[in-house]
């Protein structure tokens, strides 16, 4: 299922999923996404940064959100917890 649910950051933009995994394409670096992933963890969303899947080339900035075994219901939450991280 692909993201629904707008961020509403400006530099957010979704890219193709991969099955239950939703990447985010952001127009930023990957050590400034680095810090939004640790922000992110501080409010209890947890999120992979996809610089960390990087095997050979330039480090991609972006986050990978995985959110299949998450109740539908706890979703919107999660989204506004991970919008103020930014």
């Amino acid at each position: 299922m692909a993201l629904q649910w707008p961020l509403g950051v400006a530099m957010v933009r979704p890219i193709e999923p991969l099955q239950t995994l939703d990447p985010l394409a952001l127009t930023t670096s990957a050590e400034q996404m680095g810090a939004v992933a640790r922000r992110a963890s501080d409010v209890g969303v947890q999120v992979q940064e996809l610089s960390h899947f990087a095997v050979e080339g330039a480090r991609r900035a972006g986050l990978l959100l995985g959110y299949g075994a998450i109740a539908t219901a706890h979703i919107p939450e999660g989204l506004r917890r991970l919008r103020s991280c930014f």
